[in-house]
């Protein structure tokens, strides 16, 4: 198994630009996977993870043996609903691509105010209030929540999260998802405050050969809510590929 982290996460350095972050994602892992001479993986992805893996499969899918998308988003037209919000269909979304020079107008203000919030007092708190808003279903374990919010206090990069989301600003794969012809296998969350199970089911309507499994229960990070059912999940389709 062969873990990565993007430029600006995890113990990657390096600051990725406002451009087109997907397709630059895409190609550093397509990078990775012909250097690391991985004939044919089989890509686990996750959220934003998601979205590369989408990209990396209509461009190079010859080179995949299966995809694995949880909590994934096919375009940036996202409205979450905090759990409290009517679902809207992506459709009736703006395309963010239309206020995308108020967009990078107003980055540098929302860098800078969550810089601010990182150094307040108030920081262990908005965090915490971000993790159980956004990350987690309605009844979150206490542990994995305070676990979450320690990771984001201490390696949150704000510089990378504002750059990847100005960047991944005009990303919509919708139409291109009949493209993909490999087995894929969709987890989502039915308690995703921030992808609806739309998105999961416009997936799998789409991708031709794949199968979905919504997690009851569980938020945008499945894997970590509901690991048991989640890696028997994973090692079923696992297995049901190897035997292919």
């Amino acid at each position: 198994m062969v873990m990565l982290d993007f430029p600006g996460h995890g113990f990657s350095s390096g600051l990725p630009e406002c451009g087109d972050a997907i397709k630059t994602f895409s190609s550093i892992l397509n990078a990775l996977i012909k250097t690391g001479g991985l004939r044919k993986p089989v890509l686990v992805s996750w959220s934003l993870g998601g979205a590369v893996a989408l990209q990396y499969a209509i461009d190079h899918r010859k080179e995949l043996s299966a995809l694995i998308l949880v909590d994934t988003l096919p375009t940036l037209r996202v409205m979450p609903t905090l759990g409290y919000l009517p679902t809207v269909p992506y459709y009736g979304i703006p395309d963010p691509k239309n206020f995308l020079p108020l967009i990078r107008l107003y980055a540098p203000f929302g860098k800078h105010l969550l810089e601010y919030l990182q150094r307040s007092p108030l920081k262990n708190g908005f965090v915490r209030f971000l993790v159980l808003l956004l990350a987690t279903g309605k009844k979150p374990d206490k542990n994995l929540v305070e676990w979450c919010s320690q990771i984001l206090l201490k390696h949150l990069n704000i510089g990378a999260l504002i750059n990847i989301g100005v960047g991944m600003v005009g990303f919509d794969v919708v139409k291109r998802l009949s493209e993909i012809d490999v087995p894929t296998l969709i987890i989502h969350g039915t308690e995703d405050r921030i992808l609806s199970k739309q998105y999961a089911e416009l997936l799998h309507r789409n991708i031709k050969n794949s199968t979905i499994r919504l997690v009851e229960g569980s938020g945008h990070c499945p894997h970590l809510e509901k690991p048991e059912e989640f890696n028997k999940t994973l090692i079923e389709f696992l297995n049901m590929i190897e035997e292919a």
